[in-house]
């Protein structure tokens, strides 16, 4: 990831807790992650909001993005005190600690990836309205399986 990610680590920090038994409110988005592989490395989370400039999920329309350590056990994670609006989630196992998504010669990706709702793209990512998950009077929830 690139410097952004880093800035944006810092914020991630203040904004985004497990989820324990506490409820989420209003403005808050948990995600559910599960199907990690292993415990090796970290899982990058990413989370975007609809931006008519830059396509999904292009690094640019990342407004919170973050580490977690790698564990076999399901992760929730919860984005509190969001606007109103519709938000996706985008996730990455960084299994050799290296900071990238890797991929092989033909740009698929050899680490674990997923995106919120499940959501699947043919030939590259899905789009923004397949993954969009609706933060508003309801919090809002979603469950990102890992793709190996």
């Amino acid at each position: 990831m690139s410097k952004t990610a880093g800035i944006t680590a810092a914020a991630i920090a203040l904004t985004v807790s497990g989820l324990g038994a506490e409820r989420a409110s209003a403005g808050d988005i948990t995600i559910e992650l599960q199907g990690l592989r292993n415990e090796s490395g970290r899982v990058y989370l990413a989370l975007f909001s609809p931006d008519k400039g830059v396509p999904f999920p292009e690094e640019e329309g990342m407004i919170l993005g973050g580490w977690r350590l790698a564990s076999t056990k399901t992760l929730a994670v919860t984005y509190h005190g969001l606007p109103d609006g519709e938000y996706a989630v985008t996730a990455f196992h960084d299994e050799n600690g290296n900071g990238e998504l890797d991929v092989n010669v033909l740009g698929i990706p050899t680490e674990g990836y997923g995106f919120s709702n499940d959501a699947a793209g043919f030939m590259g990512p899905p789009k923004f309205d397949q993954a969009a998950v609706t933060v508003g009077k309801n919090a809002g929830s979603t469950t990102l399986t890992m793709r190996y």
